[in-house]
C-alpha cells in the first residue's frame, strides 16, 4: 500500500509540523515487509544530563503497515521485537500513533501498542457506480442541486495553479474556526506536498461570478484519495459549495481508478459533531464508516516515569494527554 501516509517523503514534509526529524523504519525478513514512518522528537527535558526522544505519527494518519506478508503472524511478531529494540537503542521513550482507517493496520499491531478506538471516519466507495443514490443522503443530493441553482461553478485544478489563492482562504477558514497553530502550515508546505513521489495533489475550486468562494486539496495515492485541506469564504456558506466540491472529487476519483475517497472524521469524537454529520451525508451506509484507532507504547518505562516526574515539578500536570510529560496542543 503506497498511500501518502506511508511514504518517507511525506514524513519529511511534516518535520516542522511536529517539531522533529522524520524516520522510516523498514523491516524485511523471510516472512514479509513492514514499514513505519514517524517523527522523532526531542523530549523537552534532559534526563540525567542526556537527551531522549519520543515518536509520533506525521500529520493525518499512519502507523506501521504490512506491505508484504508470507506469514503475517510471524512477520508482525518479528517486527515488533525488532522495533522495540530499535527504539530502546535510539532512546525513543514512547510513541503515539494515529492509525490509518483505510489500512486497518491498528489491529495488526495490538501486541506492540495499547490500542483504543477513537472515532468513526467516513469514506466513499468509489467503485459503486450508483454512489449518489446508494451512499448520499437525500439532503446531500438536494444541497448539490442547490449549489448548481446558485450558479456555483466547479473547477478541477490538476496543476494547483490557484494555490496562491487557496492558501489565504484556508488560513481565513482556520481563523474562523479558532484553530490552533498546529493547522497553520508554513508557506513552503504547499509547494513541497506537490512533490511527494508516489502521490498526486489536486485542488478543486468553487466559484461564483469567477470569485473563488471555496476550495479543497485532495491527494491521490495508488488506490485511495484523501480529503486533505478545505476552505470556504464565510460569506458564501449558504451556497453549498463544499457539497459540490466533494461531488466533483468523487467523480474525479472514479475517473482515475481510485477505490475510496477518505473524508476523515469530525473535530470531536461525537457522532453528533457537525463536521462528522456533514461528511456522513456522503456516506450513509455501514460500509462508509471506517474505524480510527490510536496507539500508545512506552519502550523505556523507567525513563518515562522519571520524565513525568520532572514535568510535574515544572507545572505540567497529567490531563489525559500522551505522553504525560508534554503539554497538549
Amino acid at each position: 500500500m503506497y498511500d501518502i501516509y506511508f511514504l518517507p517523503d511525506y514524513g519529511k514534509l511534516n518535520e516542522h509540523i511536529e517539531g522533529g526529524e522524520a524516520q522510516t523504519f523498514d523491516f524485511t525478513c523471510e516472512y514479509g515487509h513492514v514499514r513505519s514512518v514517524f517523527i522523532r522528537r526531542e523530549v523537552p527535558f534532559l534526563l540525567n544530563g542526556e537527551r531522549y526522544y519520543d515518536a509520533i505519527t506525521p500529520y493525518g494518519y499512519g502507523g506501521p503497515v504490512v506491505l508484504e506478508a508470507k506469514d503475517r503472524e510471524k512477520l508482525i511478531a518479528a517486527y515488533s521485537e525488532e522495533y522495540r529494540a530499535y527504539c530502546r537503542e535510539q532512546r525513543i521513550v514512547d510513541e503515539f500513533v494515529r492509525f490509518y482507517p483505510l489500512a486497518n493496520n491498528a489491529l495488526d499491531f495490538d501486541q506492540l501498542y495499547d490500542i483504543s478506538f477513537n472515532r468513526h471516519t467516513i469514506a466513499v466507495d468509489l467503485t459503486d457506480e450508483n454512489y449518489s443514490r446508494t451512499q448520499f443522503t437525500p439532503d446531500c443530493r438536494n444541497m448539490i442541486r442547490k449549489a448548481a441553482k446558485r450558479n456555483v461553478v466547479i473547477e478541477v485544478d490538476e496543476g494547483c495553479e490557484r494555490m496562491a489563492e487557496f492558501i489565504p482562504l484556508y488560513y481565513a477558514t482556520m481563523d474562523k474556526n479558532h484553530a490552533s497553530d498546529y493547522y497553520y502550515f508554513k508557506a513552503d508546505y504547499y509547494d513541497q506536498i506537490q512533490h511527494v513521489d508516489g502521490c498526486k495533489v489536486i485542488l478543486i475550486h468553487a466559484l461564483v461570478d469567477q470569485k473563488l468562494i471555496s476550495s479543497a486539496m485532495f491527494i491521490l495515492g495508488d488506490e485511495n484519495m484523501h480529503y486533505h485541506l478545505s476552505s470556504t469564504d464565510q460569506g458564501y456558506y449558504s451556497y453549498a459549495a463544499n457539497n459540490a466540491i466533494l461531488a466533483e472529487a468523487i467523480r474525479y476519483g472514479r475517473g482515475h481508478g481510485m477505490k475510496w475517497l477518505h473524508l476523515g472524521g469530525g473535530v470531536t469524537t461525537s457522532e453528533k459533531d457537525p463536521l462528522f454529520r456533514f461528511k456522513r451525508n456522503f456516506g450513509r451506509m455501514e460500509k462508509n464508516l471506517k474505524d480510527f484507532y490510536m496507539g500508545k507504547a512506552v519502550f523505556l518505562p523507567d525513563e518515562y516515569a522519571q520524565l513525568c516526574t520532572i514535568a510535574q515539578e515544572q507545572g505540567i500536570e497529567p490531563c489525559g494527554f500522551f505522553p504525560a510529560y508534554r503539554e497538549a496542543h
